[in-house]
């Protein structure tokens, strides 16, 4: 069974590296609770990228919400 390593994992060491979440998908694995069942799907690097700027875009409209109160 695959397992996902967050930021604060040790070295590798003997698992090999199969795949990597893009860094828009991360916020939500990390909130997941252990044992729940997910999906994977390639995506290309441009997929990837558009994601991350979405993020962006989304997280931004978030911080300026809250920077006006």
């Amino acid at each position: 069974n695959p397992i996902i390593l967050m930021s604060d994992h040790p070295t590798i060491g003997g698992y090999p590296k199969i795949a990597t979440v893009i860094l828009s998908d991360l916020s939500k694995i990390a909130q997941l609770s252990p044992g729940k069942n997910i999906s994977f799907k390639k995506v290309t690097f441009i997929e990837a990228e558009n994601a991350f700027h979405e993020n962006e875009i989304y997280l931004n409209n978030i911080y300026s919400k809250i920077e006006r109160v």
